[in-house]
């Protein structure tokens, strides 16, 4: 029997996955990004104002992404929304939603292009599409869900097949994907086929334990002022009691295939651990895989660690399951 942040895990649906990194070279990366990320809002201030500047003069967020070999890369403007298209040239018949996180108050950079590779690649070359939304900074978490939606109308319109579409969500793109699927259910409209979410955050509150017992630990979110620079926007303009704002305090029931990935060292372990518990109550099927010693979106570090490198692989098997 496991037991992680005080929470006993004896169910079949959650696996904790071992550290197989090396300690020393672990170690290194994460203080590496606690210095990094100690600058985050900071930072997010900055590009705000060189992203206001490039939508002004080329009607899109700045860009100066090196496309990899054998694939095209897009932008597109759909009503009033900015969307990014990345397509392999032998494109497989999957499409990936990618709702990308960053506390719900920044834009797309090029900083979150190379994820859509990955997500790519472990959907079977899959078409991945990005909608660049609008943020909690200027707008409330309705508009933010509404663009996701009608992103999602736009792709079905494509006559793609729903249950050929994968939603990725990682932080709080994560919780913007839980919210996603609440609306496409309440709403009755067609649902994806599977959800994969890393590190989601889906408690706007921060009112469970591991916000508190894992902010010293944590080397991404524990000295950055992102998080709760987002709870004070998004708590300005909505309502925190609402599950499309707050996912954790809404129903899973009917969700699609569901995959959730976290570390043991972030202030957001709770938000997996009480998600996949409720999905599973209510029939969802979900998986939930806990990585020891692993950080917030440790994932985008597949280059400098193996438990990364093991977890997309695990993504990959996830997809191609029956």
């Amino acid at each position: 029997m496991r037991k992680v942040n005080g929470m006993y895990l004896v169910e079949d649906f959650i696996e904790v996955c071992p550290c197989v990194d090396d300690e020393n070279n672990l170690n290194e990366v994460k203080a590496m990004l606690e210095e990094k990320h100690v600058r985050d809002l900071q930072l997010v201030r900055q590009y705000a104002t060189y992203y206001n500047q490039s939508l002004k003069t080329l009607g899109r967020r700045p860009s100066c992404w090196t496309v990899p070999k054998g694939y095209t890369y897009n932008f597109f403007k759909y009503k009033d929304l900015h969307l990014e298209v990345l397509e392999p040239k032998n494109s497989g018949k999957k499409v990936v939603l990618n709702v990308f996180g960053c506390a719900y108050v920044n834009h797309l950079s090029d900083a979150l292009c190379n994820t859509m590779v990955q997500y790519s690649k472990v959907a079977g070359d899959a078409t991945v599409i990005t909608c660049d939304y609008r943020t909690a900074v200027d707008y409330s978490y309705k508009e933010i869900l509404s663009d996701l939606v009608e992103t999602y109308k736009w792709i079905l319109k494509s006559e793609c097949d729903p249950k050929d579409i994968v939603v990725f969500g990682d932080s709080s793109g994560g919780g913007s994907t839980m919210a996603l699927i609440m609306y496409l259910r309440d709403h009755k409209m067609p649902l994806p086929g599977v959800v994969c979410v890393m590190s989601p955050w889906a408690n706007i509150k921060q009112n469970t334990r591991s916000y508190i017992e894992r902010k010293d630990i944590d080397c991404i979110m524990g000295k950055s002022n992102l998080l709760a620079y987002g709870t004070v926007k998004m708590n300005l303009k909505g309502n925190l009691y609402s599950p499309y704002c707050c996912p954790l305090l809404g129903s899973f029931k009917d969700f699609p295939r569901m995959l959730i990935q976290v570390g043991t060292d972030e202030m957001v372990l709770d938000d997996s651990i009480i998600i996949a518990k409720k999905a599973f109550r209510e029939g969802v099927d979900v998986k939930l895989e806990i990585y020891e010693g692993m950080f917030h979106n440790f994932q985008q570090k597949h280059r400098l660690l193996k438990s990364a490198k093991v977890a997309w692989e695990k993504v990959s098997d996830f997809l191609n399951e029956e």
